[in-house]
């Protein structure tokens, strides 16, 4: 297992995360279609930031690429939610009277989808420039 590369690309994930929770808007200052809308961009935008990242991690690895790429996912997640419960606590805030668990199952099931496209993505680009370096290079020049 190369740790340092999990190590890598688990910051990236978490750095993205970070970007994307400072980009959205809250919800009291504008009308609800348009934090509504801001969400799903900015969901949509941080899934193809994540699928380039878990595709990229899956292509730079030789060997295990997918354990590679699941536990780069699951360190980010686990230093992702103890920073989230350190702020809390640190902070002192109560978090807000809602019930989150829609939105978690989706949220992790478009994350799972998102996993599984960027190994599959990975992978594909491995295989194209296995077959690319098998076949002598791109192109062949015929003078």
């Amino acid at each position: 297992m190369n740790w340092k590369i999990i190590v890598i690309h688990a910051l990236l994930l978490l750095m993205a995360g970070i970007a994307s929770g400072i980009f959205e808007l809250h919800p009291s200052s504008f009308s609800p279609d348009v934090v509504l809308f801001n969400y799903f961009l900015n969901h949509c935008i941080m899934l193809l930031v994540y699928m380039a990242i878990f595709a990229h991690i899956t292509y730079r690895t030789d060997q295990y690429p997918v354990a590679h790429t699941l536990l780069a996912f699951l360190l980010s997640d686990e230093v992702a939610s103890a920073l989230l419960a350190f702020f809390v606590s640190y902070l002192g805030a109560e978090p807000e009277p809602i019930q989150p668990l829609p939105f978690l199952v989706s949220e992790y099931i478009s994350l799972l989808g998102v996993l599984f496209a960027g190994i599959k993505a990975g992978i594909s680009l491995k295989q194209r420039k296995l077959l690319r370096s098998a076949r002598g290079g791109s192109a062949s020049t015929n003078a």
